[in-house]
């Protein structure tokens, strides 16, 4: 697959010096799902806003398409860029689900004509067909990611950014989400990049990357990350996790086998 989005050597440090990312550098292909992931405070949210053009990078470069993104292509960019925070509620404009769909159509001066048959495609396709004249106020929270979801794949673009976008929702509106980013990726070609702590997640991604105190350690793809003890990945992870857990230990007093022990070294990972 051809690269869309690259990281090259992307710095940056909070006015405070209380934290930084360091030399982060990886590629995005086109139509992939690729998983950031790792603990809290490893950089993540901060990665997403640097890829969504929402806090300027210090050093480094951000190519889109194999150009760089500079001051003049930036607003070009953003336009390709898709995004879905935690809280849905705080991207919300509309008062209907109609209505904050069309928001961004009418800023991209969409005619009225073509944008009514624009957000009953993206309904269907996001399984929110029946709810158009709903009021977000009474939609669940899985049904409001899955509004903020079309919001931003009515406008097209080729990359869509999840920060933390499963957090806040019950497992069934986990699953539910995750069926239709699948539906999404498979059906528009979009790259997706989720920030996520959700294990669950990974099953449905293509590659990987885990980040640890501002720097990518480890990239790999999805299908290695369960059992796969030599996997550079799975073992930052057991190598970060076994110093707090002395699971090895009670492989040998409860014949765990050396797969469960991995997996829960994982579990005990990604909640930290």
């Amino acid at each position: 697959m051809s690269v869309i989005l690259q990281l090259e050597n992307i710095g940056y440090t909070t006015s405070n010096q209380s934290f930084s990312l360091q030399n982060i550098t990886f590629d995005v292909h086109e139509g992939e799902w690729l998983s950031v992931i790792g603990p809290n405070g490893s950089g993540k949210s901060t990665l997403s806003k640097i890829m969504m053009g929402l806090i300027d990078y210090q050093s480094g470069q951000l190519f889109f398409q194999n150009q760089v993104v500079t001051s003049q292509n930036f607003h070009d960019y953003r336009d390709q860029i898709g995004y879905v925070f935690q809280n849905p509620d705080n991207q919300f404009v509309g008062i209907t689900v109609e209505e904050d769909i069309a928001f961004g159509l009418e800023n991209r001066q969409v005619p009225s004509e073509q944008m009514a048959d624009k957000i009953k495609d993206i309904l269907n396709l996001v399984d929110m067909t029946a709810y158009a004249q709903t009021a977000i106020d009474e939609l669940s929270g899985g049904q409001k990611q899955r509004v903020a979801l079309a919001s931003a794949m009515v406008l097209n673009p080729k990359v869509l950014i999840l920060d933390e976008a499963t957090t806040m929702i019950d497992p069934q509106s986990r699953q539910e989400l995750f069926q239709v980013l699948k539906k999404i990726q498979v059906e528009k070609g979009v790259a997706i990049v989720s920030v996520t702590h959700d294990r669950q997640e990974l099953s449905f991604s293509d590659r990987i990357v885990s980040l640890n105190n501002g720097q990518v350690i480890d990239i790999i793809d999805a299908k290695q990350y369960q059992y796969t003890a030599h996997a550079g990945l799975t073992k930052s992870v057991v190598d970060a996790v076994v110093e707090r857990f002395s699971l090895f230990q009670q492989q040998e007093t409860i014949n765990l086998s050396i797969e469960s022990v991995v997996n829960e070294l994982w579990t005990s990972y990604i909640k930290t």
